[in-house]
């Protein structure tokens, strides 16, 4: 009986070694730069004339997703749909704005674990200048 319980919290110890509960949060960024967001086939250069340029705009945005044992719950967003909508948010936040000029991303990915559960948060921020068609 005295071997089993001592197997049982050795398993036990090595078990919580073992799981990501002593990892250390992991933080890692990407950025990239993306001149035009259109879906169209002809795209055709816009001269100067034909826009005004507003000022600077910067937006975030975040999706959460949570693991449990292994087993994925909630939607976690890609990377281009988390720059979408923060390019979206971005231009939808500047009164008459249409679009942003050399618009400037940037991807944060952040782990958090835990015994049981490990949270993973991206988060993807967008700067550019904003820009109105005439």
């Amino acid at each position: 009986m005295k071997n089993t319980y001592k197997l049982f919290i050795i398993f036990l110890v090595f078990s919580t070694l073992l799981s990501s509960c002593l990892s250390l949060p992991i933080s890692s960024s990407r950025s990239g730069s993306i001149s035009v967001i259109n879906n169209e086939n002809n795209i055709e250069p816009i001269k100067r004339d034909e826009y005004e340029l507003l000022n600077t705009v910067t937006a975030k945005t975040r999706g959460t997703r949570i693991y449990f044992l292994f087993i994925p719950l909630g939607k976690l967003k890609s990377d281009g749909q988390l720059k979408e909508d923060a390019y979206y948010k971005a231009v939808s936040e500047t009164k008459d704005a249409d679009g942003l000029v050399l618009p400037h991303y940037t991807i944060k990915k952040k782990v958090f674990p835990f015994l049981l559960i490990n949270v993973i948060v991206r988060e993807a921020q967008v700067s550019g200048r904003a820009i109105k068609l005439k």
